[in-house]
């Protein structure tokens, strides 16, 4: 079993190192959870803030062995309420794998196609002179999926339709040997790779090893939600029955508050392009009123239940409420039109929003302060550690949250990989 500790330091980088690389007694629950907790004991490590997993029953079985052993220890989060998180990378492949199911003749033809080109070297000459005759700019040559991973076959399709052309010369020359996949079998190829992007972008964001990865997990799952509703609805009848396998499928994983760890919402409104705004918004679109309105009351409560706990944590070292509001950045003042107003009275009131946000905040908890700001800009380039990093002061306890819950990784993939000598 690979253990691989996940956190974040004082300078906001994040860090993942395995610490045990060892062998297991046995698949027991119990057992899992002693060489966990022996690994702790050797590292020094008095709590845990989270556990990722993958869905095996065994792991549901360690995860109460660790509640227990854990939750009555003076630096345990909430009791270990919320210590289980199952790997979203594995569930979203049951997802997919159990759709896929019935595209099983038109990826096989166009998979026996890849691989007659790949099969020697004079083939794959033969195809890309036929690649240049019919005048495809297109790099990327055709791979061959690995058939137990079906983002690889997802890769394999968008790669070879790009060269249906291509093909269709090749059976030409070749016709005693191959036969090239037909016009119908290319379009839902097509179809479905469209279908399949969002779920391949998500694997992606879920399996990344070196960002934060906790707050775009449920914004990604209202991705695949929507593409499954769109996909459901659609006129094609093949696609219309895949995504209702997916959708039951996904309804048995994600459909329920208790299925996802509410800490997973918690990164999301950590996240200060969002906020609570953007829950609110996401989950109005997504699901019916009365489950939007249960979450976001549960997120709110959790918030709050997190910033009160490690207000506790810094004891007498702690921030009052009005300490940490006089650390408040400046204020910005755009209600205020100068070229309305004489300089003098700009300057007033200035001083007297000044003088305004300044008491207000001081009445405030962080949560209440933080959720009240202003969302930053939704820019493709933004670093949510550098952002906490620089407004740590502003937010202190509330930084310490954020700097445990974005650390929780949501996929064991890199785990898996300590495996692989790939």
């Amino acid at each position: 079993m690979v253990i691989i500790a996940t956190f974040i330091d004082f300078d906001w980088i994040m860090h993942k190192k395995i610490i045990k690389f060892g062998m297991i007694s046995s698949h027991i629950g119990d057992d899992l959870g002693k060489l966990v907790e022996s690994t702790m004991m050797e590292w020094g490590i008095s709590s845990l803030f989270t556990i990722t997993v993958d869905n095996a029953t065994n792991n549901d079985a360690m995860l109460k062995f660790m509640i227990r052993r854990l939750k009555n220890k003076a630096h345990s989060i909430l009791g270990c309420e919320f210590l289980h998180v199952r790997c979203a990378a594995h569930i979203l492949n049951l997802i997919v794998t159990e759709g896929l199911k019935e595209l099983g003749a038109c990826v096989s033809t166009i998979r026996n196609a890849v691989k007659f080109v790949r099969s020697s070297p004079a083939r794959m000459t033969k195809f890309k002179s036929c690649i240049e005759l019919k005048k495809i700019t297109c790099t990327k040559m055709v791979c061959l999926d690995v058939q137990t991973r079906w983002n690889s076959m997802y890769l394999m399709l968008s790669s070879a339709e790009k060269y249906e052309k291509a093909f269709a010369l090749l059976e030409e020359d070749e016709g005693k040997y191959f036969v090239a996949p037909s016009s119908i079998e290319w379009e839902t190829a097509r179809l479905f790779v469209r279908f399949l992007k969002s779920f391949y972008d998500a694997t992606l964001k879920f399996s990344s090893s070196k960002n934060v990865t906790s707050n775009s997990y449920f914004i990604q799952l209202c991705i695949i939600q929507n593409t499954l509703n769109d996909g459901i609805c659609s006129d094609n009848p093949i696609l219309s029955s895949v995504s209702f396998d997916m959708k039951t499928k996904y309804d048995k994983y994600w459909e329920t508050a208790e299925r996802i760890n509410l800490l997973l919402y918690v990164a999301f409104v950590l996240n200060p392009r969002y906020k609570m705004k953007g829950l609110v918004f996401w989950l109005k679109r997504c699901n019916d009123v009365d489950w939007a309105k249960f979450i976001y009351e549960s997120v709110d409560a959790l918030l709050n239940r997190l910033w009160d706990q490690y207000n506790l944590f810094h004891g007498e070292d702690g921030l009052s409420n009005s300490d940490v509001g006089m650390q408040s950045s400046i204020p910005t003042f755009s209600n205020v039109d100068d070229e309305d107003l004489e300089d003098q009275d700009v300057q007033y009131l200035k001083l007297f929003s000044q003088h305004q946000e300044e008491t207000d905040s001081e009445c405030k908890s962080e949560v209440e302060r933080y959720l009240s700001d202003r969302c930053e800009a939704a820019t493709q380039d933004f670093n949510i550690l550098l952002w906490w990093k620089v407004n740590a002061p502003k937010y202190p306890i509330l930084a310490e949250v954020a700097r445990d819950v974005l650390a929780i990784p949501i996929s064991t993939v890199a785990s898996e990989s300590a495996f692989s000598t790939g």
